[in-house]
């Protein structure tokens, strides 16, 4: 069998492919990496901004379903400072999310703390039992929204 005669370019092809290959398997690894990283990062922030809205929303209804109970029982309800403050800094949460909008939870989910924020401004002249119920009922169907949007995303 004769010996066929080599290109002298054929070992520095064979070179620079496997230089190649020994960067961009690395390289290809690193960026596949970064962005599984940032997507779960990602996900943990959705998943602490469900949380944080539904406690905050939780206080809101509790809070106006206390008022609306007493109303309709024919008493007097004040809460105290603790209360207060709790439901002050749940309403901040609650319209603080609704101002994102749907940066970090749904365009579902925004619609309805922006609802719920819209229904705990008082009018003057309202009757204080409706507008009491009005609150309790959009903060407790804004509760099932995000419980619904926050499924879709477990699916």
């Amino acid at each position: 069998m004769a010996d066929q005669p080599t290109s002298p370019i054929l070992p520095w092809i064979q070179v620079g492919i496997t230089a190649i290959v020994s960067f961009a398997g690395p390289w290809i690894a690193v960026k596949l990496s970064l962005k599984q990283f940032r997507s779960q990062k990602r996900w943990e922030r959705q998943q602490e901004a469900y949380m944080k809205i539904l406690e905050s929303l939780a206080v809101v209804r509790n809070y106006y379903g206390t008022h609306f109970d007493c109303i309709v029982r024919s008493e007097v309800w004040e809460p105290d400072e603790n209360e207060l403050q709790k439901f002050k800094d749940a309403r901040f949460e609650i319209e603080k999310y609704a101002a994102a909008g749907a940066y970090l939870i749904s365009e579902a989910s925004t619609k309805a703390l922006q609802k719920v924020v819209g229904s705990t401004v008082y009018e003057p002249g309202d009757p204080k039992h409706e507008f009491y119920d009005r609150a309790h009922t959009q903060a407790g169907k804004a509760i099932e929204v995000l419980k619904a949007e926050e499924q879709k995303k477990l699916e």
